[in-house]
């Protein structure tokens, strides 16, 4: 760790500070002062963003872990941010969860304030696993995002299923229903989906679904308790649309398919993450009108053909013809 802060150093002096001080000055010092006005304000910007993305270095290279504490109990207590990961006596990745997520929900940009949000719901995950949890995998922050990007996880049948429907679906549905956070740029829907994908299903299918299961010593019980929850916390976007008993129920089926997934494959997150984010990711191309709409024909009288389909997250909202 000495030698990174040494390097860091180093960079802003052999950058910034030197050439500064070799600048030549003119007889009224104008020169140098320009120039200082000029460097600085690049030092400073430079100096933000090593410390914008230290504390992520920081979580790659954490130190070992202790088991110092229960696994339910660290990862409740990472409702806190970085409290788990202190209990478990790694006190350095604790504070860099807090002031990663800390730092990212004060950011004035909503869509890094999201990605905050999700990192909140992963670091709950990442305590429990590190204290030692059953039904769990050693693949770090980086390697479960990235999972999201790798074309190689649509192979499993349950997340293929899902994301397969949502693309069928895309072209025929109407749009203005989809309440998210997103990025305006089409290109960029991944990237900021793709932590929604890993806070989602690390705190649902990493860490509610394996910790209800054993404190109930049912994996069904598991699965229904964390699904149910996963339904409820989509209510928090305020629409009528997302309490209806239908837009519930299906985000519940979500809940246990994803739960399904992360059992048969050894509660490997990655391929779930996968399957959440392109899930949504569909659903935002269709509201940005990625996709052309193509209307479904319709055995009713066109005046009275109802909407179909309606984008929600991780549901289905259907009108039905009577």
């Amino acid at each position: 760790m000495d030698r990174v802060f040494r390097a860091i150093g180093s960079q802003l002096f052999e950058s910034f500070i030197k050439p500064i001080s070799k600048v030549p000055a003119n007889a009224n010092g104008c020169a140098s002062l320009r120039e200082a006005r000029f460097r600085i304000p690049m030092a400073w910007a430079f100096l933000k963003r090593v410390l914008g993305v230290l504390p992520l270095a920081l979580l790659l290279g954490a130190p070992g872990k202790s088991h110092a504490a229960e696994p339910g109990i660290a990862g409740t207590a990472s409702l806190i941010p970085g409290l788990g990961q202190a209990l478990n006596g790694d006190h350095l990745e604790g504070g860099a969860w807090l002031a990663t997520v800390v730092g990212g929900m004060l950011h004035f940009n909503p869509n890094v304030r999201q990605a905050a949000f999700d990192l909140w719901m992963y670091n709950m995950y990442d305590a429990y696993r590190d204290a030692g949890a059953k039904d769990t995998t050693k693949y770090n922050v980086y390697q479960n995002y990235l999972a999201t990007f790798n074309p190689l996880n649509i192979i499993d049948p349950i997340g293929a299923s899902l994301v397969g429907v949502q693309a069928i679906g895309v072209h025929r549905r109407g749009r203005g229903g989809y309440q998210v956070t997103a990025p305006r740029n089409p290109i960029l829907v991944p990237v900021s989906m793709g932590f929604v994908g890993l806070g989602e299903e690390a705190l649902f299918r990493g860490f509610l679904f394996p910790g209800f299961s054993h404190l109930t010593g049912s994996r069904w019980a598991g699965a229904i308790t964390s699904s149910a929850l996963f339904s409820a916390a989509h209510m928090i976007d305020g629409t009528a649309a997302s309490r209806s008993f239908l837009v519930l129920g299906s985000r519940f089926l979500a809940g246990m398919l994803f739960c399904w997934q992360t059992h048969r494959n050894a509660y490997d997150l990655r391929k779930s993450i996968f399957a959440h984010a392109w899930f949504d990711v569909l659903a935002i191309w269709d509201e940005q009108h990625v996709f052309p709409r193509v209307n479904a024909p319709s055995v009713l009288p066109s005046s009275s053909a109802p909407s179909a389909w309606k984008p929600s997250a991780l549901g289905l909202k259907m009108t039905l013809p009577f």
